[in-house]
């Protein structure tokens, strides 16, 4: 249902219209009832008791005849207001409480011409107080506008209304006088005068609007009218109050006698358009376009003569312009004035537009430019040129005639590129601060507070109070609130129209509806300019600029996830041949074309020593769509596809020598290509290209710890069918079964190397043989069949050293090295180690090298040797945290055993708790069973029995859901804690804790492991 408004006028004679249509007075069943609403609408928001109502109205009546009285009165208000509410109902104008009695609800759609003068008045204060006077101007001109005569002028005999009526009286005779101060402070005495002769009619003994009248006449040069003002203003003193002016103003008297009187104070003539909203953030910024147009806050810094901000559309250039321009009225003198150019469509009007907000008319015979020049030429002025970008041609060539023409003269532009004139400094205007994925993840019980330091959550929590009054971030809302925020670029136009919808949606179901964000986005102002008013418009506005040229490679563009680099542009997007597809781009055109792209503000440069690209998630989207209607989508993410394919392939052997860290990074900065290329594969069926680049990435996933995603990706690939030859299905099962393996999932791991072996040993491979037979290897010894393992170890080193393998080599000597430490034979896993480390060392590859240190940490941990075993451990995370490898896990556990070892247990605590949040990450569910031992260790060694009996329990249960037994070293271990453990609770009690902790979820006995301190 459409809501209801009512309005209503209370100055002058009363009227109230529903809607559009006015309630005649033959409306109103009885006086008393129009009497009623009068009241109540007086002080809308106020409750009024029955007493009081009845004191006003019914004063004459007995008592119970008077409350029959109201009641009835009221029933005939609320008919009247809304006909066709039933019976019983609430209504949404008229609120009953009981004991508090009656009120018109201050949140109803009503707008009453008191309040809106009262609105206008306080606002021109505001301005007043700002010394922005012309925007006071006009505030008290509404304001007075809204005063048709005295309030309910029909009703002078009731005696409610006599102190509201003075009261009102007294604020508009106050506005006058205000209105004449704001007229002489912009030089129109001649209105200033007449405002004060309007408060005289009202009130003829108000000495201090004879002052004032007395000042104006004087600085107007109209010196013996302000001699008779003093004169007639004695009179009436002493005619009406018996009494002669005060002190103040005989001497104000005798100043304009000597000629003495002080000038007025400076004012700042100016047009900047008043904000509707408040302006959120930005602080830095303003501070910054300060400096550079008028080197406000800075020593010695040169003014510049032309600044133009930049960006995308809906980035707030405008709201930006404008705070700023507000804030230098007083480094320009001679006017601070601002061109709305956005509603032009021809741009020959562009000086007409200036001349019409300066205030210079046209001449016959003389040009507008050469008066415009003429207008500027010897003034200390800011022109704010807002929207250029449309009429680019013609707001340059204007602005660089202005500038040359008149030395004074700051220029301030707003568009989405830039003007291209010498001399010019652009300056892009970033998004909102948002806040980083990483911080929402953390877990804190005070998100709201540290969200609240983002600008873009200001603004949304600003905006969303606006549509919805009882709008506030909490801790239920703001993932959700931080989620829009994250997902709108923080583009200030974009979350303020997400906000618009919490009228309807919560916060929840718009962070879930943003994948159509062009349908979702459309709740703008209506009076805002029209490619404004939805998101859809506002690309469409820029989309609309482009060349064509320009408009094929941006919505090629949107084929890139995360950003892309001129390489990558130059493969996908041009056309060096017909079997390229549908693009029409030459390659020489792209690096101009990518330009030109970033000049208009669609295309974001991050700096650094490979510069790199992106759209903003809006305008991919929007070039998304583009791409589909064009029917160039299939053919360009194939290209993609290709390039990202190349990529990996070319990444995969150097992620195993001395450049791995690049490698790895470059790989890391384009996971997002990388996935959409898989996506690719995928969707179409290309089971050769995706699997080549799943198993080119598998040692990144590794590394990096995307263990479950690279699984995903694998085992969907390798579900397509047989189309992929042999040799790449054989490695792609092998590279499932590592990421199984690293999961715990053995029974998986071990099915996926016994086909990959199976395979291997029909094609002849006798290297994959060798590498199948060590990770065949190492799923047994990880279930604890240690000598399957030495048994698959030895074979595989045997053919292994026959090739000269190396790699394979110090793979299986490492793990030949963990055997032997397991069976406590130390000196032979040192020297194990050792073997496969100096293997390691020249082939230069830092993950291997950071796990033998860490094999080697635990051999001199088994010995006691806490020192070395330290040392090695740090000397491997140090690797690891280089690689950004989440194998730093196995450093950050030993690290924390040895703390443990040497009665360090806040180090310990905070190391163990480290490792599980990686594992937890990662979805290691071995390592996190590891953890909650090792953190069961602590626990008891602290006494804090009944927890370790726990931990105990809940890793014992996801070692036996994933078949992933001890091994022998960590199983004298964990019989030493469980004895301990019993030992101190008792037989009962430990049963009941270690039953516990078997019932626990995973996410349960996480998160009760991360609370132990």
């Amino acid at each position: 249902m459409s809501e209801i408004a009512l309005r209503v006028k209370l100055f002058g004679r009363f009227e109230i219209w529903l809607g559009d249509v006015t309630i005649p007075p033959q409306a109103w069943p009885q006086r008393k009832t129009q009497l009623l609403v009068k009241l109540l609408l007086s002080e809308r928001g106020r409750f009024f008791t029955q007493d009081q109502l009845i004191e006003s109205l019914f004063s004459d009546h007995e008592l119970e005849k008077a409350a029959r009285s109201l009641h009835r009165r009221v029933s005939e208000l609320r008919h009247v207001l809304e006909p066709h509410l039933q019976r019983g109902a609430d209504s949404r104008f008229i609120l009953h409480t009981g004991v508090k009695g009656y009120c018109f609800s201050a949140d109803a759609p009503c707008q009453t011409d008191t309040e809106e003068f009262q609105k206008q008045s306080e606002a021109a204060q505001e301005a007043e107080r700002a010394g922005r006077w012309a925007q006071a101007l006009q505030g008290y001109e509404q304001a007075i506008a809204l005063y048709r005569s005295d309030f309910l002028e029909e009703d002078l005999y009731e005696e409610w209304t006599i102190v509201l009526r003075e009261r009102w009286r007294a604020s508009y005779l106050h506005a006058l006088a205000r209105l004449a101060e704001c007229y002489a402070r912009l030089r129109q005495f001649g209105r200033a005068i007449e405002c004060c002769e309007r408060v005289l009619e009202k009130e003829p003994w108000h000495e201090g609007i004879y002052r004032q009248k007395m000042l104006y006449h004087y600085h107007a040069g109209e010196y013996s009218q302000a001699l008779q003002t003093y004169q007639a203003c004695t009179e009436v003193l002493k005619t009406h109050l018996e009494v002669g002016p005060t002190p103040q103003t005989q001497e104000l008297y005798e100043q304009m006698l000597r000629h003495d009187v002080p000038t007025l104070p400076q004012v700042f003539p100016n047009n900047l358009p008043r904000p509707l909203s408040s302006f959120i953030g930005r602080e830095q910024e303003i501070v910054e376009i300060k400096t550079l147009l008028a080197g406000v806050g800075a020593q010695h810094a040169a003014p510049l003569r032309l600044v133009t901000l930049t960006g995308i559309g809906g980035c707030g250039k405008t709201r930006l312009a404008l705070r700023v321009a507000s804030e230098l009225l007083k480094e320009f003198p001679d006017g601070v004035w601002w061109v709305e150019l956005a509603a032009l469509a021809n741009s020959v009007l562009v000086p007409q537009a200036v001349a019409s907000a300066v205030g210079v008319r046209e001449q016959p015979n003389r040009p507008l430019t050469e008066l415009l020049a003429d207008a500027f030429r010897l003034k200390k002025s800011l022109l704010v040129l807002d929207n250029c970008e449309h009429l680019i041609g013609a707001c340059a060539e204007l602005a660089e005639m202005l500038l040359h023409a008149c030395p004074d003269l700051r220029i301030l532009a707003t568009s989405r590129e830039a003007l291209s004139l010498t001399g010019e400094t652009v300056w892009t205007v970033p998004p909102l601060s948002i806040p980083t994925p990483a911080l929402l993840s953390q877990e804190t019980t005070n998100v709201v507070a540290q969200l609240k330091q983002y600008e873009a959550i200001d603004l949304f929590q600003e905006r969303a109070r606006s549509s919805q009054s009882g709008f506030a971030l909490t801790q239920e809302n703001a993932f959700a609130v931080a989620q829009i925020c994250q997902r709108l670029d923080g583009l200030p136009l974009a979350i303020e129209l997400a906000a618009t919808r919490t009228k309807v949606l919560s916060v929840e179901q718009i962070a879930r509806r943003l994948d159509d964000r062009f349908q979702l986005l459309t709740g703008g102002s209506r009076t805002a300019l029209p490619h404004h008013q939805t998101l859809q418009a506002t690309m469409d506005w820029s989309f609309q600029l482009l060349s064509e040229p320009e408009r094929i490679l941006l919505r090629h563009l949107s084929v890139f996830v995360g950003g892309f680099t001129l390489e990558a542009v130059e493969d996908v997007c041009a056309d060096d041949g017909p079997a390229r597809g549908d693009s029409r781009t030459a390659p020489t055109e792209i690096l101009d074309l990518l330009t030109h792209l970033v000049d208009k503000s669609l295309v974001v440069v991050q700096p650094g020593v490979r510069a790199r690209y992106r759209l903003l998630e809006i305008v991919r989207q929007f070039g998304r769509e583009k791409l589909l209607e064009s029917g160039e989508e299939p053919a360009v993410r194939q290209r993609h596809l290709g390039f990202f394919l190349q990529l990996a392939e070319r990444a995969e052997p150097e992620l195993k020598g001395a450049n791995q860290t690049i490698w790895l990074e470059l790989l890391a900065v384009e996971h997002d290509n990388l996935r959409a290329a898989l996506s690719r594969s995928l969707e179409c069926n290309e089971e050769e290209m995706g699997l080549s680049l799943a198993v080119a990435l598998e040692r990144f996933w590794y590394v990096r710890g995307y263990w479950s995603e690279g699984r995903q990706w694998l085992e969907k690939l390798l579900s397509l069918g047989s189309d992929a030859s042999p040799p790449l299905r054989a490695r792609a099962l092998h590279a499932t079964g590592i990421l199984a393996w690293e999961q715990g999932h053995y029974k998986q791991a071990n099915g996926l190397h016994e086909k990959a072996l199976a395979l291997r040993r029909e094609l002849g491979d006798k290297g994959g043989v060798a590498i199948s037979l060590n990770s065949l290897g190492l799923v047994a010894w990880n279930q604890g069949d240690h000598a399957t393992a030495r048994s698959y170890y030895e074979e595989s080193l045997t053919i292994a050293r026959n090739l000269g393998h190396k790699r394979i080599c110090a793979n299986v000597l490492n793990n030949l090295g963990i055997i032997a430490n397991e069976q406590r034979d130390y000196v032979k896993a040192r020297s194990l180690g050792g073997e496969a480390l100096a293997l390691w060392r020249e082939l230069g590859d830092k993950p291997a090298i950071a796990m033998v240190l860490h094999n080697l940490g635990l051999t001199a941990q088994s010995q006691g040797d806490y020192a070395a075993a330290r040392a090695l451990y740090e000397e491997g995370l140090a690797i690891w945290k280089e690689l950004g490898d989440k194998s730093t896990a196995y450093s950050l556990l030993g690290l924390g055993q040895v703390a443990c070892r040497q009665g360090d247990y806040v180090r310990a605590w905070s190391l163990m708790k480290e490792s599980l949040s990686i594992r937890r990450e990662i979805g290691d569910k071995r390592g996190i069973a590891r953890c909650l031992e090792d953190i069961a260790d602590l626990a008891a060694a602290k006494g804090e029995l009944e927890r370790a009996a726990r931990l105990l329990g809940a890793a014992e249960a996801l070692r036996h859901a994933i078949g992933a037994s001890l091994s022998p070293s960590s199983r004298a271990d964990y019989d030493r804690i469980v004895t301990a453990v019993r030992a101190g609770l008792g037989e009962e009690a430990f049963a009941a804790a270690r039953a516990h902790g078997r019932a626990m979820t995973l996410e349960q006995v996480i998160a009760f492991a991360q609370k132990y301190a």
